[in-house]
């Protein structure tokens, strides 16, 4: 038999719950060259026979079972190996594919032979998707590109995660890209190694992964992410630093460890936030977590675009061993920041003294809304087309991406990559194409999406529009 174009590696443990509708995201995908390798980790009995009722719904599939627990990262590693596609994607049982996912994925790396190839991802939570709950993550898929040099797009490391990924699997084969087994946090070391050893890796803008963020009350299904106050997951994520920042030693390398040392830093916030006043909690931080912080300048960590003044006010009251006033310092509330220089500054002096100034700032990633007029018009292939002139706040540096067509549900939502931008002090004007079913007579309300001083964020486009544009729009599901 021929090998597939894709093979499919579906990690399972114990994800009765959502297995079956993952099974069926799969099997509806518009793209058929695939097989699927499940990877059965050790499974509880409820799980197994979801597996065994609803896997015959999949065209192609092999069934690898494995007695003994050897963790997601040891199973991925397996699924890998076991897989016979021209280019492998790595997916959790408990998550859901887009209908067009492995085909706009496949698409793309096949037409550029990409070795490593990224869609957008978006979050499922108590049944709905939703954006990712960590704003920075979205920088990494923010903005369709392709490039050959790691260097020139250090932002392709911030999000850390192995699906919505297509990879080239004689690349990874090739060039060792396999995730340490036993790691808790297997996938960060996983997607640096395989965009450090690609060739060209390739941003597209179709959404090709739901990961379910939400999984319940039951403690024994939440993801590790929720179990954050764990000190096993604290001291392996920081020996996982070590084994990401180790792919950068380079000299040439000198940015991108940069870049890939402070997004570290960030993500160890995912867990300090959570901490809870007792011993272990404090050993463990001394212990783990102090040594690390300690690597930083505060240099370093004032200047940092991304890093937000409450992570680097947690990373001084660290290096300085303040635990109660760390402890102290999750319990407030953020404070209501004020403008300066194209920065926010919060007050968090009043209740943590002795706070360096510098410290208490992050560059401005949120702006009033936008006014802008548009024009719709056509292309000579049909395709319509929107130009748009917006007025932002003086002062503001802002990269514009995309155009979001706001649906009344959140899967609903249309995104439209720019063709192109131009920014004039407080005039911007881009045009984009429209996604298939929105004419240029039919504008739903836009939001402009853009990269602000090295952060994601949206912001809403009022828009004054042309009286031939007052339509109802094509799709019933976007709102006007």
């Amino acid at each position: 038999m021929k090998h597939p174009s894709v093979s499919i590696v579906l990690i399972v443990h114990n994800t009765a719950p959502w297995l079956n509708a993952c099974l069926k995201s799969i099997a509806a995908q518009s793209f058929t060259d695939f097989d699927v390798v499940i990877v059965d980790v050790a499974s509880n009995f409820e799980t197994k026979r979801t597996l065994w009722r609803n896997a015959r719904q999949l065209r192609r599939y092999r069934l690898i079972t494995k007695l003994r627990n050897v963790g997601g990262a040891a199973a991925g590693n397996i699924g890998i190996r076991e897989a016979t596609g021209d280019y492998v994607f790595l997916m959790d049982s408990d998550d859901r594919l887009p209908p067009h996912a492995i085909g706009a994925l496949h698409e793309a790396a096949s037409r550029h032979s990409n070795d490593v190839t990224i869609g957008r991802s978006l979050s499922i939570v108590d049944g709905g998707v939703k954006t990712m709950r960590y704003r920075a993550d979205l920088i990494t898929w923010a903005k369709p590109l392709a490039t050959t040099d790691l260097a020139s797009h250090p932002e392709l490391t911030m999000a850390p995660y192995y699906w919505g990924r297509l990879y080239r699997r004689e690349m990874l084969l090739e060039q060792d890209v396999f995730m340490h087994p036993g790691r808790i946090f297997a996938d960060r070391y996983f997607t640096c190694k395989a965009l450090k050893a690609s060739r060209r890796t390739e941003v597209i803008s179709a959404d090709c992964y739901y990961w379910r963020r939400d999984r319940g009350q039951d403690a024994e299904s939440e993801s590790i992410t929720q179990r954050a106050d764990s000190l096993l997951l604290m001291r392996d994520r920081v020996v996982g630093f070590a084994e990401v920042e180790a792919l950068f030693h380079d000299p040439a390398d000198a940015g991108i460890l940069r870049y890939v040392r402070l997004s570290n830093l960030m993500r160890l916030f995912i867990h300090t936030r959570h901490l809870v006043d007792n011993e272990p909690t404090r050993r463990g931080l001394a212990e783990f977590v102090l040594p690390y912080a300690r690597a930083f300048s505060l240099e370093e960590v004032a200047s940092c675009d991304f890093l937000l003044a409450r992570h680097k006010v947690q990373w001084y009251l660290i290096v300085n061993e303040r635990w109660d006033d760390l402890l102290a310092f999750q319990q407030l509330a953020e404070p209501t920041p004020t403008e300066h220089a194209g920065r926010l500054h919060y007050g968090y002096h009043a209740d943590i003294p002795g706070l360096p100034d510098e410290l208490c700032t992050q560059y401005r990633y949120k702006i009033d809304p936008a006014e802008a007029s548009y024009r719709p018009s056509t292309t000579p292939d049909g395709r319509g087309t929107v130009e748009v002139s917006a007025r932002i706040p003086e002062g503001m540096a802002i990269e514009p991406l995309e155009l979001l067509f706001k649906g009344s549900r959140p899967d609903r939502d249309l995104r439209a990559p720019l063709l192109d931008s131009r920014l004039e002090r407080q005039s911007l004007s881009f045009s984009v194409g429209l996604p298939e079913g929105i004419t240029p007579q039919a504008i739903p309300r836009l939001a402009l999406a853009y990269i602000c001083r090295g952060r994601y964020s949206t912001s809403p486009v009022v828009l004054s529009s042309p009286e031939s544009a007052a339509a109802t729009p094509a799709d019933p599901h976007i709102a006007p």
